[in-house]
């Protein structure tokens, strides 16, 4: 638990070797009554999840910190843990001086009241007494510009209007440590300036520490001074904001993605492994139509089979490809593999549109033809799926490996065009295939030997 120490320490926070563990059940239960029976039997397991790996770091009295990272990568678990909301699994955390924490909006409220009544409220569960409250009512709300509302209970407020009411309670006076997590990314912008305006003006008096997460690098770094980038609950990078900023979008390079986009994890797994680096304007642009070059492109790459040349028999094998093509190379290897028989004879036609059937059939090609007999099970899942279609083999064979992509309606649309967002989610998910496949049998031949 965060602890109480004097004033004058050099240091307001210091985080030593911290580490969170949960136990997370192994399986997904719909109901309290199921849970219980489950416990009751024995049959309930669960599995550790570390959301905090051994996380170090000291911020100075005054100092203003921005904490990024992408989702789950467990920033909001690490101020939970500095604002003593949560017990560390192991390691410490040392906290000197009052906390004003913006952790989650609405804690502390009851929101069959009105808002007025829930200041008294939060104000007293951070230490304010009435008179206190008395006498900042009024510039709590007007800060908060919500006048018209404040005899209103606050489950008639939106997010936005709940989070001006939880900002202007939680800085009416001057915190030693402000600990805000992603309270300034709700609202309309202009409510959103009037707090980093008000975050400076602590910044400016020297005093108030300021630990604020956000997912918006522009705001960090009009902020903060230094940055610390946790991801996947391990300590990536801790030094000036610009240089953490940086190398926290250089990761994510697309202009066009942010952690709110669908699949962004796929797309940015895809880019770091070098599989597609977008288009020269840093987007990516998923909703676009893929291409047969660009696909063969992606597959080459995917393939790591990166020191192939293409012979005289390869340059030779379709009519409308040569040098000048693009990712001619690549387009060569696919025919030398044999991959793209799915799609090409003669011709290759490298500026046709790619089905979604034709796809499943590739990666199956290129996971070399495992051997598979579809269950019933699996011949069932998609409607548009029969024995009769294109690729409806391989189509349950990815679904069967753990690849399973449907539609909304629960269709797979086998004759539909893939877009570039497809190719990350079905390349993702068979890596992490193929990974688990490569350790199962590391850890079936560690078992023979012993």
């Amino acid at each position: 638990m965060p602890s109480n120490i004097t004033k004058n320490e050099d240091y307001a926070i210091e985080v030593n070797d911290v580490t969170m563990v949960f136990n997370m059940a192994s399986e997904q239960l719909n109901s309290l009554k199921e849970y219980f029976i489950k416990i009751m039997k024995h049959e309930l397991f669960f599995e550790e999840f570390k959301a905090l790996k051994n996380i170090s770091f000291k911020i100075k009295r005054g100092e203003t910190v921005g904490l990024v990272g992408t989702n789950g990568s467990g920033k909001s678990t690490m101020l939970k843990v500095i604002a003593g909301v949560l017990e560390p699994t192991s390691g410490n955390c040392v906290v000197r001086g009052n906390i004003a924490p913006l952790i989650e909006l609405g804690a502390g409220f009851d929101y069959e009241l009105t808002a007025r009544e829930n200041i008294y409220l939060n104000g007293a569960l951070l230490g304010y007494t009435r008179e206190f409250i008395d006498s900042k009512m009024d510039e709590i709300i007007e800060f908060a510009e919500l006048e018209d509302f404040m005899d209103m209970p606050l489950k008639n407020y939106s997010s936005g209007m709940t989070a001006r009411i939880a900002f202007a309670i939680a800085t009416i006076t001057e915190p030693d440590v402000l600990i805000v997590d992603e309270t300034l990314s709700v609202g309309d912008v202009f409510f959103q300036r009037k707090c980093e305006k008000r975050i400076k003006h602590f910044v400016d008096s020297g005093d108030v520490t300021v630990l604020l997460v956000s997912h918006s690098m522009d705001q960090v770094e009009r902020i903060c001074e230094r940055a610390i980038w946790i991801e996947k609950g391990t300590m990536r990078m801790d030094g000036a904001v610009e240089d953490v900023c940086q190398a926290y979008r250089e990761q994510f390079a697309f202009t066009d993605i942010t952690e709110d986009t669908p699949y962004a994890k796929e797309i940015w797994w895809l880019a770091r492994q070098k599989i597609s680096t977008g288009y020269p304007d840093s987007t990516f642009r998923p909703d676009v139509f893929v291409v047969r070059c660009d696909l063969a492109a992606m597959l080459y790459r995917y393939s790591d089979a990166l020191d192939y040349s293409p012979s005289n028999e390869d340059r030779a094998r379709y009519s409308d490809v040569n040098e000048k093509t693009p990712h001619f190379e690549s387009i060569m290897w696919l025919g030398n593999s044999g991959i793209a028989d799915v799609i090409a004879k003669d011709t290759f036609l490298p500026d046709a549109n790619v089905k979604r059937s034709e796809l499943a059939q590739m990666l199956y090609l290129l996971d070399g033809k495992p051997e598979y007999h579809p269950t019933a099970r699996s011949k069932n899942l998609y409607p548009d799926v029969t024995e009769d279609t294109p690729g409806a083999l391989e189509i349950w064979w990815l679904t069967s490996s753990g690849v399973s992509y449907s539609k909304e309606d629960g269709s797979y649309g086998p004759e539909e065009v893939i877009t570039r967002r497809d190719v990350a989610i079905l390349f993702y998910s068979l890596h992490k295939v193929r990974v688990k496949r490569i350790q199962d049998e590391k850890a079936l031949k560690a078992k023979r030997k012993y």
